[in-house]
């Protein structure tokens, strides 16, 4: 008898144009009588770094189970993590699952599975009366994992997305179906297209915080040095530019800081980028304030008619100098 399921595909042609034939699956079971688990069935392309789906209408309180490749890529290693905000979710070591085939290759990330007493938790349960039980999906990135660590950091996703399963479809005999990978032959195998799911929802924050970081360092810092130095004699030029400038360092800066706070590993400000971009950020907004303070004196010694201050040429060699090396403090941070 074949096992009852609700299945949904994810079509990753709608992510990425280009990337494997291979439709993304997950597929539940739900056992009848008194047992608390939930069998599942997934698969996606190894394109991703991971692969991940949940019950709950938002990250905030959910059960979510994450799986990505071992450290020797032939097998899948399955978290299970507890979602506390919109941020990366936390592995929790007192669920208990099982794995009873995996595999890693041309055919994608496969994994069946059960999770044990999974359909309450602290903050959350999952209705198996329900036509539309609220659920979670996510894609990370193409960035290789290849860990055995239940607890590695994963990168923010690339694609996620809120769902409904029919699990009154889907509660019947133990086990999870094994559709095929293709869309167009998953329902002979006794899979209920009963999923549905408000599509893919590309995240890139880090690449507006990159491409703001670039602008600023590439093109509207030269133009800053370029009119300081060849236009000096209208310093109002300067000061609309070097106000550009920093306005969008600014704005990168912050950007940063709310990324960071969505990754365990990048929460305590200690990786190497991010230590040198707040010094830069620091340092230039202190030579920003220089430059200010400066120009308001010599306005002030040009009203009363006297002559600059004998430290002016210091000040401003200082100045000039100390932006230059906040430039290439800029330029090394986008490397890293």
């Amino acid at each position: 008898m074949k096992a009852a399921a609700a299945t949904l595909f994810l079509g990753n042609s709608d992510l990425q144009p280009g990337i494997e034939n291979i439709d993304t699956i997950i597929s539940v079971n739900i056992p009848p009588g008194d047992s608390n688990d939930i069998n599942f069935y997934v698969a996606a392309p190894i394109h991703f770094q991971y692969v991940a789906f949940g019950f709950g209408n938002t990250m905030a309180d959910s059960l979510m189970m994450v799986m990505y490749p071992s450290a020797n890529n032939r097998l899948m290693v399955i978290s299970p993590r507890m979602g506390t905000d919109y941020i990366e979710p936390e592995y929790n070591s007192s669920i208990r699952f099982t794995s009873y085939s995996s595999s890693v290759g041309k055919n994608g990330m496969i994994v069946n599975g059960t999770c044990f007493n999974c359909r309450t938790w602290a903050r959350g349960s999952v209705d198996t009366n329900s036509t539309a039980q609220s659920m979670l999906w996510a894609l990370g990135p193409n960035m290789d994992l290849s860990s055995d660590d239940p607890n590695a950091g994963i990168r923010r996703h690339i694609g996620a997305g809120r769902a409904t399963m029919d699990l009154v479809a889907a509660t019947g005999p133990g086990g999870v179906p094994l559709p095929e990978l293709k869309t167009s032959n998953a329902l002979s195998r006794g899979g209920y297209f009963s999923g549905s799911t408000s599509g893919f929802r590309r995240e890139s924050p880090s690449t507006a915080h990159g491409i703001v970081f670039v602008i600023a360092t590439l093109v509207v810092a030269p133009m800053d040095f370029f009119v300081a130095g060849a236009l000096r004699r209208w310093p109002i030029i300067h000061s609309i530019s070097a106000t550009v400038y920093v306005g969008m360092v600014i704005g990168g800066f912050v950007s940063g800081v709310l990324i960071s706070n969505i990754q365990f590993a990048t929460r305590r400000f200690q990786s190497g980028h991010q230590i040198l971009g707040l010094l830069a950020v620091a340092l230039l907004f202190a030579m920003f304030l220089w430059g200010i303070a400066m120009a308001v004196v010599r306005q002030g010694l040009k009203k009363r008619g006297e002559d600059p201050s004998k430290h002016d040429g210091i000040l401003s060699k200082i100045h000039r100098w100390t932006g230059r090396l906040i430039w290439v403090m800029l330029v090394v941070n986008g490397g890293l």
